[in-house]
């Protein structure tokens, strides 16, 4: 298909044609993808996410008005069907350390002291993130996804784009500040 918009794509789905729906899957799905990665930090819980987002939007095509950017509307629908997982208790409280969420490091080329080195100090970093508050942790991992602007990400939470930011902020100072004094 052509490169059309979103907002055009939307309107020939709505209006029957499937291509128009693979595309815009096609399009969004990694954003989608880590949107759920972010809340559930599993791999198989957020591809189930996923597939679910992607139903919920097909049948709820129609209600989308524009008023928001579509990645940003099949964010929300990711991140609220997380939180029904979340809720249920239907996904699973671990993320491995070769998850695409995983906080980047340098590439370590073939040093095994380096790579153990590396992945000691990314737990680390996972166990104090883990440790965050939920709306700071969540936050963070929305942000760090890096699909979606604080604007988008504030519009998704139900929360001013100011406390996004400030909550960005906060939950950065207090990993900086937990990994300082493990150190000492």
């Amino acid at each position: 298909m052509e490169r059309v918009t979103d907002e055009e794509l939307v309107r020939l789905a709505q209006n029957g044609d499937p291509a128009a729906f693979d595309e815009i899957v096609e399009r969004h799905k990694g954003a989608v993808f880590r949107a759920a990665l972010s809340a559930l930090r599993n791999r198989e819980d957020a591809e189930d996410v996923t597939q679910e987002t992607f139903i919920t939007a097909y049948r709820k095509l129609d209600t989308f008005r524009g008023e928001s950017q579509l990645r940003t509307w099949l964010s929300r629908i990711a991140w609220n069907r997380s939180m029904d997982h979340r809720r249920r208790g239907r996904f699973r409280r671990f993320l491995h350390l070769d998850e695409p969420a995983a906080i980047d490091l340098p590439s370590l080329e073939a040093d095994p002291e380096r790579s153990t080195l590396a992945s000691s100090a990314h737990a680390r970093v996972r166990r104090e993130i883990d440790r965050l508050p939920e709306n700071l942790r969540d936050t963070l991992l929305l942000a760090s996804a890096g699909d979606l602007d604080y604007a988008s990400i504030a519009e998704m939470l139900g929360v001013r784009e100011g406390t996004v930011k400030s909550r960005v902020f906060e939950a950065r100072a207090m990993v900086r500040l937990a990994l300082k004094e493990a150190a000492r």
